[in-house]
């Protein structure tokens, strides 16, 4: 009986004593930029680009037309520059090439402002 009890102390003390570390980060999967960088691109690789590689990413025009994309479905949502700064961060974890890795948010901006000069409306399909 003596032995339980010292084996039942010293389970408990090493129980409490023990230290906890607090649990790790994770980060969100379901944010507004990853959906939103997703969808546009689900919607931006269906386009016929005058660029026949496989990869929008490498054309400017797409690009600029991703950008475009993110920031109207950020503001059009109510949402900040700083949620289009992340935007901008899974813009780069999207494309993860060495040009997009070393893009400044700056850079984005800039090529965002030129992008929207050329926007074009799409034809709306025909109604049946």
């Amino acid at each position: 009986m003596m032995f339980l009890t010292s084996f039942i102390t010293i389970l408990l003390f090493f129980r409490f004593s023990a230290a906890k570390a607090p649990p790790s980060k994770t980060s969100l999967v379901n944010t507004h930029e990853r959906r939103s960088i997703y969808s546009c691109y689900v919607g931006l690789r269906k386009e016929n680009w005058a660029y026949n590689g496989s990869a929008i990413y490498r054309y400017e025009p797409a690009i600029q037309s991703m950008l475009y994309c993110l920031y109207e479905d950020t503001f059009e949502k109510g949402y900040s520059n700083k949620t289009l700064e992340k935007g901008f961060e899974e813009m780069r974890q999207f494309c993860y090439t060495p040009k997009f890795l070393n893009m400044t948010d700056a850079e984005f901006y800039t090529s965002l402002n030129n992008g929207s000069h050329y926007i074009q409306e799409q034809p709306k399909p025909p109604s049946m």
